[in-house]
């Protein structure tokens, strides 16, 4: 298995090669190996968003945190 990561043009991209022996039985019947090619990409910005929805979670959790502590219930 062959993998090569690419994060030109705005995006992430991981290209996977991997070659495989054939059982027999197949359509095929003279096949000894077959390509699996898998192409995945991500944009950019896929990976700011996460971020930020995650430190938007902090800031909340934080927030009600200190309103607590002032003895301010914030439901």
């Amino acid at each position: 298995m062959h993998a090569e990561d690419n994060h030109d043009h705005g995006h992430d991209e991981r290209r996977t090669v991997k070659i495989v022996g054939l059982a027999e039985g197949l359509l095929f019947p003279h096949a000894a190996q077959t390509v699996c090619l898998t192409r995945r990409i991500r944009p950019a910005g896929a990976k700011i968003r996460g971020h930020w929805s995650i430190e938007v979670l902090h800031h909340i959790r934080d927030a009600t945190r200190t309103l607590t502590t002032l003895g301010i219930n914030p439901a």
